[in-house]
């Protein structure tokens, strides 16, 4: 399997969960991210992590949800996987 078919397997896989999925290059620059993300926080694409959610591992967006931030550095990739999950409603 060719890399182009092996990128559109994983974002296939990725735009079925409902978690917003962004991948962050070393530069902190979001690269990817999957169609939960693109539904809750618009196209992102190219823009700074830290400066759209902050750097700590909850964020609120713009509604007032709140969002757990779980990030993930893959050793064979520069970068990291950050896994964006949204709090349940009526939590206190």
């Amino acid at each position: 399997m060719n890399t182009l078919s092996a990128y559109g397997l994983k974002r296939s896989y990725l735009d079925l969960i409902d978690e917003a999925v962004i991948f962050v290059d070393e530069f902190g620059k979001i690269t990817f991210q999957n169609s939960a993300s693109q539904r809750h926080f618009g196209d992102v694409i190219g823009r700074i992590f830290e400066t759209l959610f902050g750097s700590d591992d909850i964020c609120v967006d713009d509604n007032g949800g709140i969002w757990s931030v779980l990030s993930h550095h893959d050793n064979n990739e520069q970068g990291e996987v950050k896994i964006l999950k949204k709090a349940k409603e009526g939590l206190s």
